[in-house]
């Protein structure tokens, strides 16, 4: 949890009388009125801001929760759940927050990895992330992160400490920006009390995954492309290549979805070693792990933490690759014969056959006639 945007409604002006809070109010140069209805300043990290109307006073606050947290020092910390409930006592003594009558309008929810990788391989294996390109985050002219803008949320991946300290490390920072409140409408958040619950980091945290996971990373020295048939070759180098993806978001949604499960194919069968993406996923599962837990089991995110190691082999690579057989199984959609008098298994693996054998087509047709002509006096051609 970082970066946050909230309004409450009140009667009582507790910001204006208190001389730590500081609020500054505007005048106009050209006539010298000043406005005594709109104030604002700066605490700690936060943009207040206290509007008077006719029947209530508006109180609105912009910023980061993690540098409230460091009195406004740095952000470039792991913000766990637990930090988060110091940080409404510490908005309720000083603020005089109230986080039940305190409406959330926007806010951030990221976790810091320590990544394997630097700038320039995430800039050559990071593609797309849902049919959207992404822009670079610069700083001095240097870049150090990627940002994916989508309507309702943006998606950050980029390095904390040299946006802090202008200094290259390892730690990775990974973040989604709500901007609509519709995208998270399911996750219960309303007010400020309820980014408290443990229910709702774990849901943030699956979208968190959810999102990492939707990206298009290919890694272009990780295949065996000795082994790869010339058509797949050709597929390869067209994957490498941005615009090929970004041309496929124009053409049909359908086209981009074939072409990220004919790439998962060629990592499956061609992966000299495990993919970037997924020791990243790890990391974050871990490090979500981290920022939630405190000392209770946690019930919907136990799903990312615990895996079946179940394997089973690849006869197209002669290698093994991890799968859930049991949810194959259980996904697995049974074709039976159309002809009602007969209703075995189909074996056929072309999608438009309907019949097992040619007797129970004849059969299914000589039905449908028989039934037609009692119903309307005519019976079928075929």
């Amino acid at each position: 949890m970082d970066g946050i945007s909230g309004i409450r409604h009140g009667i009582s002006d507790d910001w204006s009388s208190d001389v730590n809070i500081g609020l500054m109010g505007r005048f106009y140069t050209a006539t010298g009125i000043i406005d005594d209805k709109n104030f604002s300043t700066k605490y700690k990290g936060l943009s207040l801001s206290l509007k008077k109307n006719t029947s209530s006073i508006i109180y609105g606050f912009r910023g980061s929760l993690c540098k409230f947290f460091t009195d406004g020092k740095t952000n470039a910390i792991d913000f766990t759940r637990l930090d988060l409930l110091q940080t409404i006592e510490k908005l309720k003594k000083e603020l005089y927050v109230d986080p039940e009558m305190t409406e959330i309008r926007s806010f951030e929810y990221c976790a810091i990895i320590k990544c394997p990788f630097n700038i320039d391989y995430l800039k050559n294996s990071i593609l797309t992330h849902k049919r959207k390109n992404y822009s670079l985050l610069t700083e001095k002219g240097k870049e150090f992160g990627f940002i994916f803008k989508h309507q309702r949320y943006h998606f950050k991946i980029y390095f904390k400490d040299f946006q802090e300290k202008k200094e290259w490390n390892n730690r990775l920072k990974i973040e989604v920006a709500i901007k609509k409140m519709i995208f998270v409408d399911g996750f219960g958040i309303k007010n400020l009390s309820d980014l408290t619950k443990e229910l709702v980091w774990e849901k943030l945290s699956e979208l968190l995954l959810k999102l990492w996971n939707e990206i298009v990373f290919v890694e272009k020295d990780n295949y065996t492309t000795e082994k790869m048939r010339p058509h797949e070759r050709t597929k390869l180098q067209c994957f490498l290549n941005s615009n090929y993806w970004s041309n496929l978001t124009l053409l049909n949604d359908k086209n981009f979805y074939k072409a990220k499960q004919r790439l998962e194919v060629l990592n499956t069968k061609y992966l000299i070693r495990e993919s970037g993406k997924d020791i990243i996923s790890k990391l974050l599962k871990e490090k979500c792990v981290e920022l939630i837990k405190s000392g209770e089991k946690l019930t919907c995110f136990e799903k990312f933490i615990e895996k079946d190691d179940k394997r089973v082999f690849n006869h197209l690579d002669n290698r093994f690759i991890s799968t859930l057989n049991s949810d194959k199984e259980k996904n697995k959609i049974v074709r039976k014969c159309k002809n009602i008098s007969c209703q075995n298994e189909l074996t056929s693996i072309r999608k438009n056959v309907m019949y097992c054998t040619n007797e129970c087509r004849i059969d299914y047709y000589k039905t449908l006639s028989r039934i037609k002509k009692k119903l309307f006096g005519f019976a079928t051609k075929k």
